[in-house]
């Protein structure tokens, strides 16, 4: 099956970075499972959409959602929760993308902030964002590769994750 033309996956990602928090929330978890991976709990979930072991390497799923590009605080927040996991691998899923470093401040920037750490290198990281999920493009695949494999959800198969 083709993916959605660009007009259509930007159509796609304004109605849902435009939807409340609960809503993402729950799309969250919806990614995570999507994606392979166990959802994280309802409500409060202390920064994890969703979790797993592939090839006996722990997998950390966070989903954000958000109108902006995440930034330095939102990275310092995830690599917080993923130390707290014992990840070897973080994959994040943006809602519109990621900041990066600037010739000013070259050492700035999402990705930066999450490696410019002492044991920074320890993570394997996928960046995604909605548009290479409905791309299903390098990126989409790159990430897919380190996961356990795509789902197909159903309304009965995401019932009995509830």
């Amino acid at each position: 099956m083709n993916s959605p033309s660009p007009k259509v996956i930007r159509s796609i990602v304004q109605g849902i970075i435009k939807l409340d928090s609960q809503e993402k929330q729950e799309l969250g978890r919806k990614y995570a499972f999507a994606l392979g991976l166990t959802p994280g709990p309802r409500g409060a979930d202390g920064g994890r959409d969703g979790v797993g072991i592939v090839n006996g390497k722990k997998v950390y799923f966070q989903c954000r959602l958000s109108r902006s590009k995440l930034g330095a605080p939102v990275a310092d927040a995830i690599y917080g929760a993923a130390q707290r996991e014992r990840a070897d691998l973080i994959v994040v899923l943006a809602g519109v993308g990621y900041t990066g470093p600037t010739p000013a401040n070259p050492k700035s920037g999402f990705e930066n902030c999450l490696r410019n750490r002492p044991d920074g290198d320890c993570f394997k990281i996928h960046l995604l964002t909605l548009a290479d999920i409905y791309e299903k493009n390098e990126a989409f695949d790159d990430a897919v590769a380190d996961l356990p494999g795509l789902r197909k959800i159903s309304r009965n198969d995401w019932r009995e994750t509830e």
